[in-house]
């Protein structure tokens, strides 16, 4: 609740000054900069670590809806189509490489001692998110929910029916989750991760009952405050950043922005639409906070974002050994990795990599994902007008 509140308090004190910044990254940055400080950091993570545990544990399944946005948005001709698909396939590879090889070049020879943060609390999140149990519970509760909305309020239209539909849509993305963790054989998981199994099988119920526009929508809203909690990486994960300072200052100052405005100038090379490199440029060059970030860019389609997120974390998930065997990065140090996928492939790309029980390299992603993912969403949103 406190995550929430607080985005929700940023996007009012935005809206109230008529910014265009997207409040998920200034609410992290502003808790990264104050967890930052020792004395600060330690009673934030004390007093906010448990909660921030839970809501992280989450990711997996309150993404899921993303992968069923390529199913709603309308998509443009299939000349363009074709070259859409291409520059996002290159945007992904590019990113993946580039990054990787930038961190491999100063590659440390030793790294921290990992130090999982709330740990009882992540297993117990992560216990409770894949029991059998919980997802009947939620079913129920989703089930008696709707129930209730209908008949305290009968949908009188569209927009009052899909409120009332939601509980019984969240509830079922998550059993669905619950299930496809439980259900995929590991082998397979390197390629169909259960959040994927999840999201696909959510489509294909909505296309049987309907009910795609609200599906997409309602679990995406608390990926904002989600990506709130990465704020408290500048505390937790002190030691790593600490370690790889020269790599992060690096991504900062050179990498981020230089793929940011090489694949914005890639697309127009391509000859692509102006409408349609600022529509899927978010998802090509920047991080989980992608999702939280429709606005701020001229031109821009508020499902593109999310479709073309979609997109390049599914290619990521789903094809994690043969990208990193691509890029040249299967043999490079855990860091330059988690790097390069957390980049990559968003959140989605981290989750792959805690699947493939590569811990180290997910450590390195989170805190690719607050570094470079706040980076390029500032330059995306007040200098990205190309």
């Amino acid at each position: 609740m406190a995550f929430i509140m607080a985005e929700r308090g940023t996007a009012a004190a935005l809206a109230a000054f008529d910014s265009g910044m997207p409040a998920s990254v200034v609410a992290l940055c502003a808790l990264g900069t104050l967890a930052a400080v020792p004395a600060a950091g330690a009673p934030l993570q004390l007093a906010l670590g448990p909660a921030a545990a839970w809501l992280r544990a989450a990711l997996p399944w309150l993404t899921a809806p993303a992968f069923l946005y390529p199913a709603v948005v309308v998509l443009p001709e299939s000349d363009a189509l074709t070259r859409l698909a291409l520059f996002c396939t290159g945007g992904v590879v590019a990113t993946c490489a580039v990054t990787g090889h930038v961190a491999a070049a100063l590659a440390q020879t030793t790294a921290p001692p990992l130090a999982v943060p709330s740990a009882a609390c992540a297993a117990a999140a992560a216990a409770a998110y894949t029991s059998l149990w919980t997802a009947l519970s939620a079913m129920s509760l989703g089930v008696v929910a709707t129930t209730a909305l209908c008949r305290l309020r009968p949908p009188s239209d569209a927009a009052s029916a899909a409120v009332a539909r939601t509980p019984v849509y969240a509830s079922l993305t998550f059993a669905f989750y619950g299930v496809a963790v439980r259900v995929l054989p590991t082998p397979l998981r390197a390629f169909l991760p259960p959040n994927v199994g999840s999201g696909l099988l959510m489509l294909s119920v909505c296309l049987a009952v309907g009910g795609l526009d609200e599906v997409r929508i309602y679990l995406l809203w608390l990926v904002q405050p989600a990506m709130v909690t990465l704020g408290l990486h500048s505390y937790t994960h002190a030691a790593v950043v600490a370690h790889q300072a020269t790599r992060a200052v690096l991504a900062l100052a050179v990498v981020s922005p230089a793929l940011l405005f090489g694949l914005a100038w890639t697309g127009a090379a391509m000859g692509l639409a102006p409408a349609h490199i600022a529509s899927v440029l978010p998802a090509s060059t920047t991080t989980g906070l992608a999702l939280t970030m429709p606005s701020g860019m001229p031109l821009i389609q508020r499902e593109w974002v999310a479709a073309g997120t979609a997109f390049n974390s599914a290619l990521t998930q789903c094809t994690l050994p043969v990208l990193l065997g691509a890029t040249a990065l299967s043999s490079k140090q855990p860091f330059s990795r988690g790097a390069a996928i957390g980049c990559t492939g968003h959140v989605g790309g981290m989750v792959a990599l805690v699947a493939a029980g590569e811990m180290a390299a997910a450590d390195a992603a989170a805190v690719a994902i607050v570094i470079c993912g706040g980076v390029r969403g500032v330059l995306r949103c007040s200098g990205a007008r190309l």
